[in-house]
C-alpha cells in the first residue's frame, strides 16, 4: 500500500529535520533496516523513511514509491 511509504517518508524528513531530538538511535536504526524486512508493509515504510531521511524531494519519493508497489 502506498500509505506505508508515505508513513515511512514523512518519519524520516522529520528525523533529517530534527536530527536526533527526534526519536532514539535505536529506532531509527530499525527503520533503517525495515527496507530488508520480509513483511511487505514494513519493507514499504522502509523504504519512505530511507527516502525521506536522505532528503528526496517530493518528485524523486513519488518515483521511488511506484518502485515499491507489487
Amino acid at each position: 500500500m502506498e500509505a506505508d511509504f508515505w508513513s515511512g517518508y514523512i518519519r524520516g524528513t522529520r528525523r533529517l529535520y530534527h536530527g536526533d531530538k527526534f526519536g532514539t538511535d535505536e529506532e531509527h536504526d530499525l527503520w533503517m533496516k525495515a527496507g530488508n524486512s520480509d513483511d511487505e508493509s514494513r519493507r514499504r515504510q522502509g523504504a519512505g523513511y530511507m527516502a525521506g531521511f536522505n532528503g528526496l524531494v517530493i518528485g524523486a519519493a513519488m518515483t521511488a514509491a511506484k518502485g515499491e508497489r507489487t
